[in-house]
């Protein structure tokens, strides 16, 4: 008996002799492993997955290895990374070379684990938004061409599965894009500004203003001035702009038969322009904090707002979009698509024939009655209450959101705030931290309460009437927010596809440094212009373009001036090119809500803008990007830029009406 026991302690001696060596070995136990992984990936595009171990003691740390199988071959090196415990580590620099399903090889510890999916031709990514930009504008039906987008960027997002496509459509892009927090809030903003708007209309304030401000705007030139002055003045944000100033002077182009579509095209050109390149805006915390990341992230200690100041001088298109729409107002002169839009409208006819009016109110439940005096500060108020709340709310949730983040800036006296030498840094890292979204809630809201307020006291409507009214103001808005939540539906299917990541990959290969800005601008307007949204492009590109400037500086040796001089035009022509994209998108937020708010068919905006933004974005390029980059005076491009454009309004535009008719009310009444 002494021998078998014998034998059982030696066995057991051996045994636990033996696990450090095995633990030593294998690494750490591991339960599970949690692998997200992309939907789908671009042949030869670097893709990254995350893997989430489980089971791992706290503390020990587990060495990740991932290979690539595609074909039963091993593509490239192994990728290697090391996480502690169970935190989740991001592999990057992976890339499939070829379409096709691809298999990933994941090793953790004792564990392994695989899975597939698919990579895409990277020239399919293009077909979703290429079609949806197609179809809207050879059929004009703009909901059914951004639906077939949608669905044409599910179906290769779910591997060429039909069915799983159509229900993706549904329950994924369309759900997705009603339930972001942003964009629920422009739904809101949008319907209750259209709700006072048909308050103001209805009580008699619109008609009000109308004839307060006749003789400003008394005739053609006159009234495109005054609305694109007041797109300069409502600076702080884009949408804010387009549908205040859209609803505000569509009564006074009308009566002065100035066509729908030079309506949304003053409004567009105005609208994101200005708010890119005002030193407070909306859009200026979105553009210095992307900036701040971009510089972080290469360990410069340069100040983000001071660059984007600097860079202001060199954003050659939105500067010169504004003179452009200056001058087509003052001269009165059109060229292409629009002018014969203008001598429609000259005639009577404010839209085409068969235009389709993305607002279209009730004119006879929003037109005043016979009886109603028509007073100016019914409509008035309610602007400048949608204006003042909301640029409040930017100060003050911009100062909360500061004081959370313990920055000294959120709880400094007031005084302190605006006396210095860092006033503009001040006010702009207090709108960066702004929640615009909640802002213009609340000044849409409290003017619809204005507005309502204005008219029951005054007896102009009854409490049901103000309501129905309310409600008409509403419904207008329903095919724009259809059209809306189609639009970011398709950004999300881009992002998806990487579309932007396989445009930029395919043109990022060696160029010579002073195109670098020129090509930057293209690239940027091609992404807002496939994916249909400013910021979207810029938050893609300016996270590349920073490093890559820097990068491009050093490998050339160029010295402090030029390494400035380029990077300062590289960050520019993005924030530049994300407005141009946008202006020619027919899938662009803003431009769909410039055609809401003008009452434009929103083709026939899009058909008689983009050959004024071409011309614009041409000579921004040829003599502002391209020259700036030599090192000449962005002061001097823009003198350059303006005078040329307004020369060739000038040579090739005609006016709407001669004879001397061109800007007296007599030859429109």
């Amino acid at each position: 008996m002494a021998a078998p026991s014998l034998l059982v302690a030696f066995s057991l001696l051996a045994a636990l002799w033996a696990l450090p060596a095995h633990a030593e070995v294998e690494g750490p136990a591991v339960v599970d492993l949690q692998i997200e992984t992309p939907s789908v990936v671009i042949a030869n595009v670097p893709f990254s997955l995350t893997v989430t171990p489980a089971g791992v003691l706290p503390g020990e740390l587990l060495h990740l290895e991932v290979r690539v199988v595609q074909n039963g071959d091993v593509i490239g090196s192994v990728v290697e990374a090391t996480t502690q415990g169970n935190a989740p580590v991001v592999l990057d620099e992976l890339m499939a070379p070829e379409p096709g399903t691809v298999t990933l090889e994941v090793t953790a510890g004792t564990l392994h684990r695989s899975v597939e999916i698919y990579a895409l031709n990277g020239f399919l990514t293009l077909l979703p938004p290429l079609l949806a930009i197609l179809l809207a504008i050879v059929f004009r039906q703009v909901i059914v061409a951004l639906l077939a987008g949608v669905w044409l960027g599910a179906f290769l997002a779910s591997g060429f599965a039909p069915l799983s496509a159509s229900l993706r459509v549904l329950d994924h892009y369309l759900l997705a894009a009603l339930t972001d927090n942003g964009h629920a809030s422009i739904i809101i903003f949008s319907m209750l500004l259209g709700g006072m708007v048909a308050l103001m209309s209805r009580s008699g304030g619109t008609r009000g203003v109308v004839i307060a401000i006749r003789k400003w705007a008394s005739g053609r030139r006159s009234t495109q001035t005054v609305t694109w002055l007041m797109g300069m003045f409502i600076f702080f944000d884009d949408y804010a702009n387009t549908l205040i100033v859209g609803n505000t002077m569509r009564p006074l182009t009308d009566r002065v038969r100035i066509s729908r579509e030079k309506l949304a095209y003053l409004v567009d050109s105005t609208a994101a322009p200005i708010a890119s390149v005002a030193l407070i805006s909306t859009w200026v915390g979105v553009e210095v904090s992307l900036i701040g990341d971009a510089l972080k992230a290469i360990g410069s200690d340069i100040d983000p707002y001071h660059m984007f100041l600097s860079a202001i001088p060199y954003c050659f298109y939105p500067i010169l979009a504004l003179v452009f729409g200056l001058a087509v107002a003052l001269t009165g002169k059109d060229f292409g698509p629009m002018l014969a839009a203008e001598r429609r409208a000259a005639s009577g006819q404010l839209l085409a024939e068969n235009a389709k009016p993305l607002a279209d109110y009730d004119a006879g439940q929003v037109e005043p009655r016979d009886n109603i005096p028509c007073r100016w500060y019914n409509a008035v108020l309610p602007i400048a209450t949608v204006v003042g709340v909301t640029l409040a709310g930017l100060w003050l949730t911009g100062r909360a959101g500061l004081a959370a983040e313990g920055d000294a800036l959120g709880t400094l006296p007031l005084i302190r705030v605006f006396v210095g030498g860092a006033l503009f840094e001040n006010v702009g890292s207090i709108f960066s931290a702004a929640d615009s979204y909640r802002t213009l809630i609340w000044g849409s809201g409290l003017g619809c309460l204005v507005a309502a307020m204005l008219a029951l006291s005054q007896g102009l409507m009854s409490m049901v009437e103000a309501l129905d009214t309310w409600m008409t103001g509403l419904k207008s808005m329903l095919q724009a927010i259809i059209i809306l939540l189609l639009a970011w539906s398709i950004g999300a299917v881009c992002g998806d596809l990487h579309t932007a990541e396989y445009l930029v990959n395919m043109v990022s290969g060696a160029i010579w440094w002073p195109l670098l800005p020129a090509l930057v601008f293209i690239i940027s307007g091609g992404v807002a212009f496939a994916t249909g949204t400013s910021w979207g492009a810029m938050a893609i590109l300016i996270p590349l373009v920073v490093p890559l400037a820097f990068e491009m500086a050093g490998l050339r040796g160029l010295d402090a001036g030029r390494t400035s001089t380029l990077l300062l035009g590289a960050v520019s022509s993005v924030l530049a090119g994300a407005v141009w994209g946008d202006h020619c998108s027919p899938i662009s937020d803003t431009t769909i809500m410039s055609s809401m708010a003008s009452g434009s068919d929103h083709i026939d905006h899009v058909r008689t803008q983009m050959p004024y933004a071409l011309l614009v974005g041409a000579v921004a390029i040829l003599l502002g990007s391209l020259p700036s980059a030599f090192g000449l005076s962005p002061w001097l491009c823009l003198l350059m830029g303006s005078s040329v454009l307004v020369g060739i309004l000038w040579l090739v535009g005609q006016r709407t009406i001669t004879g001397g008719l061109v800007d007296t009310p007599e030859a429109v009444d």
